[in-house]
């Protein structure tokens, strides 16, 4: 009976020394039990298992590799550790981690004009691309005029349902062109259209909206979204730019997605399909800390150390960005 009992402290003590530091590396495996020489594979897992064993000592350490996420790590006042002894996330000494939100994309084709169209994965064909990274270098979005603004000749709003505002909930603009910016709308094919987004720049304010169809014969173009703020509005010299379709593809470096399942890129100097990394955004952000200040319920006293974070991005949907 005392031999069992010993064993049973010393099997308690074994299993909080096990738990206070949980190993974690791209080549281990999720059913490891987290040691150094068994470490887990995902961060979901390593924070699973440090929720489930927390004590004051616990030490997440990550080795050498790129840790993909798809959406955020989600930390609340249950990961909390303390002012003497933190709960810690660091990098294993010498290492170099990196906690990455992006997805590496290799079906590449290089077309007649030098343009590279990136073909996009069919698991993420009906998600938003944030951005596009090249070799870690960000892309630039294709946009025109390449630099400077277009001038708004005159707006014309609609309402369809105010609401209770002082603008309304539901509302459709026709934004009237000068002749020069007409003639680069009129000439993007009628399959681009509705990708390609506008910002207005009023005043302190700047709105990012989608093109819903064109008046040819007007020369304008319709837009639906939030009313315009009576204080604030879209109006005559308002400036205006375009962006997101194939034939903005003016400079190196830059990218449009005009297609569902492509993304486009006219690319630097010396980059080659079969030697660079493509990396499209995934996860909006890296980090969500989840703490309820009306509550008093803090996320506090967590550390990250030495460790890279990289490739993620927030996309704007169609609804687009109305002003704040």
């Amino acid at each position: 009976m005392l031999l069992r009992f010993l064993f049973l402290i010393v099997l308690f003590f074994y299993n909080l020394n096990l738990f206070s530091q949980i190993y974690v590396s791209p080549y281990g495996n999720d059913s490891n039990i987290g040691t150094e020489k068994s470490p887990v594979k995902t961060l979901d897992i390593a924070f699973k298992l440090l929720k489930e064993h927390k004590n004051t000592d616990n030490i997440i350490i990550l080795k050498s590799g790129v840790y993909h996420i798809n959406s955020p790590i989600i930390l609340n006042q249950e990961f909390n550790g303390t002012r003497d002894k933190p709960l810690v996330v660091k990098a294993a000494k010498g290492a170099k981690p990196v906690i990455s939100g992006g997805a590496k994309i290799k079906d590449i084709h290089i077309l007649e004009n030098g343009i590279w169209r990136i073909n996009i994965p069919d698991n993420l064909i009906d998600k938003e691309v944030a951005g596009l990274y090249v070799n870690g270098k960000r892309a630039v979005l294709a946009h025109f005029p390449d630099s400077g603004f277009f001038k708004i000749v005159s707006v014309k709003e609609t309402i369809i349902e105010q609401g209770k505002g002082r603008y309304a909930e539901k509302a459709i603009q026709e934004i009237f062109l000068d002749d020069n910016a007409f003639k680069i709308i009129s000439e993007i094919p009628k399959d681009e259209i509705n990708k390609v987004r506008f910002k207005i720049y009023h005043n302190w304010d700047f709105t990012v909206r989608y093109i819903d169809s064109v008046n040819y014969e007007r020369k304008s173009i319709y837009t639906h979204g939030k009313g315009m703020k009576p204080w604030n509005p879209w109006k005559k010299g308002s400036r205006i730019l375009f962006e997101n379709f194939t034939s903005a593809l003016s400079k190196s470096g830059e990218w449009a997605r005009a297609e569902k399942d492509a993304v486009y890129y006219y690319p630097r100097n010396n980059e080659n399909p079969s030697s660079s990394e493509i990396i499209i955004p995934v996860s909006e952000s890296f980090l969500r800390i989840s703490g309820n200040r009306g509550e008093g319920n803090f996320v506090e006293n967590i550390k990250f150390e030495g460790i890279s974070f990289k490739y993620c991005g927030y996309a704007i949907d169609k609804k687009g960005f109305e002003p704040n």
